[in-house]
């Protein structure tokens, strides 16, 4: 990340990459006051350092690409804060005792991007950036109206975009990811039992067959749209010009119907 930030900003210092993740770290391992460490299974800080490379990668391509847009510094700084914040919103206030983050899963958006304002003032962000990492991050919310979504200006919504296609294709292409959704499932079913409400997936095994219907139907459309295709820039970032989070998650998607298939056989 050091390496990619040097390469288009090279006067600037990246002390501040080191120091943030330390604090956000520190965070997830409830080494601060006010929140408990971290005790989803899925979105757990392993996910956050997924989307933040993803994010950092994306901006790389976006920027070596023949009309790049005119990014600040400042800009890809708030962009990874963003992005190391995005799931803070699952972590639970100290005294809390009522089973794990997951029971916020629908609300953990809107209540992380709430939760980093004090949490950013602390680190001595001004009151511009914070308002700007809050904006992107509502950019990583599901099932919402986009188009009413807010941004300061074209390149903050960039930013929202590269930030939600990081969120989505981070996790779906990282090489852990079939393994990882029996974490997920738990934390679906813990939601909707806090919620009062139906599971999205009523069984594991919905969960795996229902991925790929995901991502075609809802994943690539609002990466194409929602996002304007900002995903396309990663052929950009890899010398051999792939877009290796798109073959990485297809791949992951053949692995997922496989064991879907073990799934339905030992069943019968």
């Amino acid at each position: 990340m050091r390496g990619l930030f040097k390469a288009h900003f090279p006067l600037d210092d990246t002390a501040w990459i080191e120091t943030l993740f330390t604090r956000v770290s520190a965070l997830f391992e409830g080494k601060h006051a006010s929140y408990q460490a971290c005790d989803t299974v899925y979105h757990d800080f392993q996910h956050t350092c997924e989307v933040s490379v993803a994010l950092v990668r994306l901006i790389d391509g976006s920027l070596r690409d023949p009309n790049p847009w005119s990014l600040r510094a400042a800009d890809f700084r708030h962009a990874v804060t963003a992005a190391l914040f995005h799931d803070i919103g699952y972590l639970k206030e100290r005294g809390d005792g009522e089973g794990t983050g997951a029971k916020f899963t629908s609300i953990h958006v809107a209540r992380g991007a709430q939760m980093a304002g004090p949490l950013l003032k602390e680190m001595n962000l001004d009151d511009e950036g914070i308002e700007s990492v809050q904006r992107m991050i509502q950019w990583t919310a599901v099932n919402v109206d986009f188009a009413a979504l807010p941004y300061r200006d074209l390149i903050e919504r960039y930013f929202g975009g590269a930030l939600g296609t990081a969120d989505l294709l981070g996790q779906m292409a990282a090489p852990s990811y079939p393994q990882r959704l029996h974490g997920l499932f738990d934390e679906f079913f813990e939601a909707a039992r806090h919620n009062g409400t139906k599971p999205m997936f009523p069984t594991l095994g919905d969960l795996f067959r229902g991925s790929r219907g995901f991502y075609i139907h809802y994943a690539m459309p609002v990466l194409e749209n929602a996002y304007r295709g900002v995903f396309h820039d990663y052929v950009n970032h890899f010398p051999d010009e792939q877009n290796q989070y798109i073959l990485r998650t297809e791949a992951n998607l053949e692995e997922i119907d496989r064991l879907a298939r073990e799934m339905m056989l030992a069943a019968t």
